[in-house]
Parts: structure tokens; sequence; C-alpha cells
């Protein structure tokens, strides 16, 4: 009979750890972001392979964000324009 044993390397609970931080952060920011800009939407971009870096890659991006119903977010951005002067720098 064999026995297999499975050691779980202190490297790999490091990685496991490293990215369980990673992700609360990621989660705080998100909430953070969510309600300083209330009410717009806001679009998450998935985790590239690269960093957003040149046309190809913002065209990528731009892709991921906006492949849906984008006619949709009309309606907020004059929400943002009626709050915010760009002119002034002002909230109005």
């Amino acid at each position: 009979m064999q026995h297999i044993l499975f050691v779980v390397s202190p490297f790999v609970k490091a990685i496991k750890t490293y990215f369980t931080v990673w992700k609360d952060i990621q989660k705080r920011y998100k909430e953070m972001i969510a309600d300083s800009f209330a009410p717009l939407p806001i679009y998450n971009a998935p985790l590239f392979e690269q960093e957003i870096v040149g046309l190809e890659m913002l065209e990528r991006m731009g892709d991921a964000l906006y492949s849906g119903p984008f006619h949709l977010l009309w309606p907020q951005l004059s929400l943002l324009s009626n709050k915010f002067n760009v002119a002034t720098g002002q909230i109005c």
C-alpha cells in the first residue's frame, strides 16, 4: 500500500496569504469608490495579463468595460455634469 503525503510549503501559504490580503484591500477600495461616486455606475475592468499601456490595451479595456448597453450610461453622465462644473472645478 502506498501513502501519499501532501505538504504545503511555507511559500505556498505565503502566496495564499498575500492574495487574500490583496483581495480584501481591493474590496475595501471598491466600496470606497462606490460610496464616493454614487449615484454614478461603476464599471469594473478585468485584471489583464499586462499593464494598460498603448492604444491596443486601451481598446481591449474599453471593449471589456463598454461592450454592454453603453447608452444606459448617458443619463448618469448628465447627473454628474449638473453637480460638477468642469470650468470652475466647483460642485454645483
